[in-house]
């Protein structure tokens, strides 16, 4: 990473490019262009931290996926099951969670659906 307050502030220059060039929902990216100003300033004010290097990564991270591309939903329920079984041990109740809300998409038909989010410990 680099060290120095030039190299940092050349970082935060190509990190607000990568924003400005990038496909991102219009919420995102201006909440990406407020962390860069945050970047800025903490390189101008010598606050170099662990934020900035979180901060940077995210912006890295959130400008690297693809926004803007888009993928045809397959809901084969049985193959579904194939692959939560081969990929996931045990964690049968959230694999029954999942099944279901596939079996919901796939009923409901082109219903824009909300996103699962599963944290914790099982």
């Amino acid at each position: 990473m680099p060290e120095k307050p030039a190299e940092l502030l050349k970082e935060v220059v190509n990190l607000e490019k990568k924003v400005n060039t990038t496909v991102l929902p219009p919420e995102l990216k201006e909440k990406a262009l407020e962390m860069v100003s945050r970047l800025s300033r903490m390189v101008k004010f010598g606050e170099y931290s662990t934020e900035y290097e979180k901060t940077a990564h995210f912006i890295d991270w959130i400008t690297s996926l693809p926004w803007d591309k888009r993928s045809e939903d397959v809901l084969d329920l049985d193959n579904a099951k194939k692959i939560l079984d081969k990929n996931h041990y045990g964690l049968g109740d959230i694999k029954e969670r999942i099944l279901e809300y596939l079996a919901v998409l796939r009923l409901k038909g082109g219903m824009r659906a909300p996103i699962l989010c599963f944290v914790g410990l099982v």
